[in-house]
């Protein structure tokens, strides 16, 4: 099918009267359209027809892409459109857009619209500009979710979600949004380059992206649009932040957002990517609120984890009769690796009725908390293990030495560590045996004692009164060796009574 069908055959297809050829053309077209998608929905809420009946058997169905291209992720790198109808460029590179922004790049183009790289002329600031399909910019309805998206966006605070800086309108009537500029890739991109994630990489990024979505919902933004395509990982200054995009789908509470936009979304109006939209998305029968977004988000892990969304098949049709009576197969059964403590958090994500899941972005937020706190204990609790086995491993080594038995060390040297006892005399350090000292009488000994002080090493330690004589210990003659004198307590009074 060339471009998109005519409006009479969308209508045709709603109302059941589409041949069999046509109405595969059209629901395989559906498929990767965004636009058709959202009119056939419209059609079939106004009354155009029975609307289209659930498949009973979802395999003879014809194939159909998953690709959404509803949405452009600002920062996305450029890339041809697979839309083999075009959307109508509202700008071209170097038009200079009210006298400020000058186009330098087409970063890409989608079939809502199309987003360029620009810089601001005055304050030479490079942003990205957010222009909406020519063709669209005349419906209300289009134009509205623009706005509402433009509002929406602005009105949030967190680093987590892509800001919107302004918006204008060219003199042809379209509408543009001036957001920052990011730099980097969108987690669908991430996905398709290295495939399922580890539970921590994947916690990571889901977190970040929650952190945006509670700022949201605490203003009364429901995004009903949550996805990988939407969730963009910047590169800043502080390393890698997923950033929330694309509020165009957006539900809002907030009377300031809504205020001026005549044209409310259709109640019945099916807005979304099916294979991340909840059971009552589909269709809607009745309005949606955060927990739409918690079952997105739940979608989402699932398929960061497993590499596969919890209900995927080859048809919308398919998938849709999937989310709404079926059940999912557990995360824990087709990634094993993962913690039965997330499945199970998954599983509350992804419950049927909304008043069974998880009641808001910070009680999930919570939960996924304590999956990383457990997982994180885990991790310190075998490194502790790993290092008593180490420990355990060292002492067995040192007791086996020891058992066998090694090569004592040789003793430290006298002199630097000396011993208590005290040492035996050198020879170096004993009186000179060759030099004999005339024999003194015994009132002449005395005054070798007032000669000076004598150091111990020099002469031997006074025997005591009963040892043996010199001569009896050393065996050496008499007369070669001085006869020291016994000395008593009482001999140096008698020196002293003899001056």
């Amino acid at each position: 099918m060339a471009g998109h069908p005519e409006p009479d055959s969308i209508s045709a297809f709603v109302a059941g009267r589409s041949s069999a050829a046509d109405a595969d053309a059209i629901e395989a077209h559906i498929d990767t359209c965004d636009d058709c998608r959202r009119l056939v929905s419209e059609l079939a809420a106004l009354g155009a027809g029975p609307g289209v009946e659930e498949p009973t058997d979802p395999s003879a169905l014809p194939s159909a892409s998953n690709t959404d291209l509803g949405t452009v992720p600002v920062g996305a790198q450029e890339s041809e459109p697979t839309m083999t109808d075009r959307p109508a460029l509202a700008a071209n590179v170097g038009d200079v857009i009210e006298g400020r922004y000058r186009i330098t790049k087409l970063l890409g183009q989608g079939g809502m619209g199309s987003v360029y790289e620009a810089v601001h002329e005055h304050l030479n600031q490079r942003v990205a500009l957010k222009f909406i399909d020519s063709r669209l910019a005349m419906e209300p309805q289009a134009a509205a979710r623009f706005l509402r998206e433009a509002r929406s966006a602005a009105r949030l605070e967190t680093p987590y979600v892509c800001r919107v800086l302004d918006m204008g309108r060219l003199k042809s009537g379209v509408p543009y949004l001036v957001m920052e500029l990011l730099t980097g890739e969108t987690l669908e991109r991430r996905l398709q380059l290295k495939g399922p994630m580890p539970v921590a990489e994947a916690l990571g990024y889901v977190r970040q992206a929650l952190l945006g979505v509670r700022e949201a919902h605490a203003q009364g933004i429901t995004h009903r649009d949550l996805k990988p395509a939407n969730l963009f990982i910047a590169q800043t200054r502080q390393g890698e932040t997923v950033k929330v995009v694309d509020f165009g789908v957006a539900r809002t509470t907030d009377p300031e957002i809504e205020h001026g936009l005549s044209t409310h979304t259709v109640p019945s109006m099916m807005l979304g990517s099916p294979l991340y939209m909840s059971p009552e998305q589909l269709p809607p029968t009745r309005p949606v609120d955060a927990r739409t977004d918690i079952w997105a988000m739940g979608t989402l892990l699932y398929e960061l984890i497993s590499g596969k969304p919890p209900f995927h098949a080859d048809t919308y049709l398919a998938v849709s009769h999937g989310i709404r009576n079926k059940s999912h197969v557990p995360l824990k059964a087709v990634a094993p690796a993962c913690p039965s403590s997330l499945s199970a958090i998954i599983d509350k994500c992804l419950a049927k009725e909304p008043g069974d899941r998880f009641a808001s972005a910070d009680e999930l937020l919570q939960a996924l908390d304590a999956v990383r706190l457990d997982r994180r204990w885990g991790l310190i609790g075998l490194a502790a293990l790993l290092f008593i086995i180490a420990g355990a491993s060292v002492g067995a080594v040192i007791a086996r030495q020891r058992q066998q038995g090694t090569p004592e060390a040789e003793p430290a040297p006298t002199e630097v560590v000396p011993a208590p006892s005290p040492a035996p005399p050198a020879p170096a350090v004993a009186p000179p045996p060759a030099l004999p000292q005339p024999e003194l009488a015994p009132d002449a000994a005395t005054p070798s004692v007032d000669a000076g002080p004598t150091l111990p090493a020099a002469s031997p330690p006074p025997a005591p009164p009963d040892a043996a004589p010199p001569e009896a210990v050393d065996g050496g003659p008499k007369d070669l060796k001085p006869k020291p004198k016994p000395t008593t307590p009482k001999k140096p009074l008698n020196v002293l009574d003899r001056l």
